[in-house]
């Protein structure tokens, strides 16, 4: 049943108008399973043009049953999480956004109450407190949501209203030149200067390095294989698979794998799971170790801005600046998808403008100076000393 009617507000003397002197009109139809429904329009044309788009989903089955979007977002959740094929690690750092930032915006909230200006106010505000987690954190928000569209709990996913929620908008990190990373390995305590260059020249994550064994390293072929990484979360010291897609075989330049050689040989175990990089005491280096190495060289070498994963920025800059393809880096580094990738491309583009500026400048200095003439016996100022007189086609002075 379709019912189109003008809604009035009535007093004792009658109908009148809204506020603002203009009537609505209201639309009163039935979902699926008998619940009638309405929605008022200002015009009659916009009311009947809802009712027909209406009428269509609903015979096409894509309207839902309100109760079954009632379910609160924080008890929908658990529901979401079971659900997903994911890695210890990520329902950790998935647990820890909830907890901080989604469920205290939108756990009490139904799942059908919550609109796109509710996600965008939450994204905006979020941003401004923590610019750092909004993006991962509205990614989440955002698969929850679609979840419960798969589910038929909701018509559509509200997130899908905001332009750019979930990309990340990282500030641009300084460009480490090769000499700076050398410079950092040698301030590093010696048993962990492989383990620098090794970030700065060859691109690894932080867990990656942690989780190499003398095993990893082909001598024959000087290669790296890149099999497994260390994630530490929750108070443990976990070995997992690399991010998915990151398994890789790297081929290492000569002088970083002589530096490697020379580590396994002084500082390595002679047994094939003995860990790469350990502390004082011969025990896995951790994370707490490492960090606190890093602050005393990076300040000592006068880089007190750069962190541990700027090495891994550098490594790709630097292929990108000395011509790799957009694949090339991606099956050094061990991205997924060209997206990440790119950035190295993205500051190789901006050294090569300031390199580009640097020429402009040494023309425009060039210009500034005038030049000096030198005549058909090379000798100098000869047009400024003498006026020469014109010369014909056929050799003879002009009259």
């Amino acid at each position: 049943m379709t019912v189109l009617t003008l809604s009035t507000r009535r007093t004792k003397t009658g109908p009148r108008p809204y506020a603002d002197g203009k009537p609505r009109y209201e639309v009163r139809v039935r979902r699926p399973g008998g619940r009638e429904v309405s929605k008022t329009f200002r015009t009659k044309v916009e009311a009947q043009r809802w009712e027909r788009e209406f009428l269509t989903r609903r015979d096409k089955g894509d309207t839902i049953d309100p109760g079954a979007g009632r379910v609160l977002l924080a008890e929908y959740v658990p529901t979401w999480l079971d659900g997903r094929r994911i890695s210890a690690r990520t329902r950790y750092e998935y647990e820890g956004l909830l907890r901080r930032s989604i469920v205290p915006a939108f756990g009490a909230r139904r799942l059908a109450s919550i609109t796109g200006e509710d996600v965008a106010a939450w994204h905006v505000k979020l941003a401004g407190e923590k610019p750092a987690e909004a993006a991962r954190a509205f990614r989440v928000l955002s698969s929850i949501l679609r979840s419960a569209v798969r589910a038929g709990r909701i018509v559509r996913n509200p997130c899908d209203q905001v332009a750019g929620g979930g990309v990340e908008r990282a500030a641009e990190r300084p460009i480490i030149e090769p000499g700076q990373i050398v410079a950092l390995a040698a301030a590093m305590p010696e048993r962990l200067s492989t383990l620098i260059l090794l970030a700065g020249f060859g691109g690894l994550r932080r867990g990656e390095l942690l989780g190499l064994q003398r095993r990893h390293y082909d001598p024959l072929h000087r290669r790296l294989h890149v099999e497994q990484a260390v994630s530490l979360f929750g108070g443990e010291r976990l070995t997992v698979a690399p991010k998915q897609g990151s398994a890789r075989v790297m081929e290492l330049p000569e002088e970083l794998a002589d530096a490697v050689e020379e580590h396994l040989a002084r500082w390595v175990e002679a047994d094939a799971d003995a860990p790469m990089f350990t502390g004082e005491l011969g025990r896995p280096i951790v994370t707490r170790s490492l960090y606190a190495a890093f602050d005393v060289a990076r300040v000592e070498v006068g880089l007190p801005g750069v962190h541990l994963h700027d090495l891994r920025h550098a490594a790709g800059t630097l292929r990108a600046q000395l011509g790799g393809t957009l694949r090339e880096v991606m099956a050094e580094l061990g991205h997924r998808t060209p997206a990440a990738a790119l950035r190295y491309q993205h500051a190789a583009d901006r050294r090569r403008r300031e390199m580009a500026d640097l020429v402009g400048g040494a023309m425009r200095s060039a210009s500034a100076t005038k030049p000096t003439r030198l005549d058909a016996r090379g000798g100098r100022g000869a047009r400024a000393e003498t006026a020469q007189e014109p010369v014909s086609p056929s050799g003879e002075n002009r009259l």
